[in-house]
């Protein structure tokens, strides 16, 4: 204890950071493993902050069971991180290849194409501003709409709507539509 204080009061990271880690290990040989995983929990969060990343991966290996909610909500990050980031290489490439296409209706199938490769989707809607207002003009698996609410949504906002997990987001998670398809993620962009 008089380690971790005394790094912490000198701001000597690193030290505090490998007695948190010494500690934690004590406490897991006493078979004491809440108060070993709030050390080690604290050791990971100081590797972190230091930089030693290296460090902080190898105690999440060591010990999976400790960081197992951490190491959930990292895939989930991750998870959100990509359903917001697009491929601007393969886009770049799509983009290309619709630039020849001159029939409306092919264009509209392979951008809408391009947005499921890119984000993963299942379901794809694609809106277009026809005189004032935003209408659907193509649709991927149009045997199961993209609920009314969500198009609403971006018809108001006129901004895209991306949900990485429709079944635990506060507003669309109780719509009949997410709950009866089990829902994952949801991407709409209205091109305006």
């Amino acid at each position: 204890d008089q380690a971790i204080e005394s790094a912490k009061k000198n701001e000597f990271l690193q030290i505090e950071a490998i007695a948190s880690e010494c500690k934690a290990k004590c406490y897991l040989e006493l078979r004491n493993n809440a108060v070993a995983k709030m050390y080690f929990l604290q050791a990971h969060a100081l590797f972190t902050k230091w930089g030693a990343l290296a460090k902080a991966a190898q105690l999440e290996k060591k010990y999976p069971q400790i960081f197992a909610e951490q190491i959930a909500q990292r895939k989930e990050r991750e998870k959100e991180k990509k359903a917001q980031e697009l491929d601007m290489q393969s886009l770049i490439s799509s983009l290309q290849a619709m630039s020849q296409e001159t029939d409306v209706t092919k264009l509209y199938k392979a951008l809408i194409e391009t947005l499921l490769r890119q984000t993963d989707a299942n379901k794809a809607a694609l809106l277009l501003k026809v005189q004032k207002d935003l209408q659907i003009v193509a649709e991927h698996h149009s045997d199961r709409e993209v609920p009314e609410s969500i198009i609403k949504q971006v018809r108001q906002s006129k901004q895209e709507l991306v949900i990485a997990n429709a079944l635990n987001d506060p507003v669309f998670s109780k719509e009949l539509y997410i709950l009866k398809n089990q829902t994952k993620s949801v991407l709409v962009a209205p091109l305006l």
